[in-house]
C-alpha cells in the first residue's frame, strides 16, 4: 500500500471528517489523544490533503517531533 492510498483511507474514516470540518472553523484547537505509531502523521497528513491552510502541530519533545516530521515528508511526498 502506497501513501497515497493511506492517506485516502484515513481521510475517508468518519472522524478525521470530524476533524477537517473542526479546522475550517476559526481559530479550531484540535487535541489527539490516543494515537500511536505513526496514525498522528496520518491522520494529520489526511487532514491536511483535504484542508489547505496554515496549521500548527504542537508536540510534546524533539524526538517525537522529529518522527511526526519525517512521517508527514513521507507521506505527503515533500523533499
Amino acid at each position: 500500500m502506497n501513501p497515497t492510498d493511506l492517506i485516502s483511507l484515513y481521510s475517508s474514516h468518519k472522524h478525521t471528517k470530524v476533524i477537517i470540518e473542526s479546522l475550517k472553523q476559526a481559530r479550531s484547537i484540535i487535541h489527539l489523544k490516543g494515537l500511536t505509531g505513526s496514525s498522528s502523521g496520518l491522520v494529520c497528513a489526511s487532514s491536511f490533503s483535504k484542508y489547505n491552510n496554515t496549521t500548527l502541530c504542537i508536540l510534546t519533545d524533539k524526538e517525537e517531533t522529529a518522527y511526526f516530521f519525517n512521517d508527514l515528508t513521507n507521506l505527503l511526498g515533500c523533499p
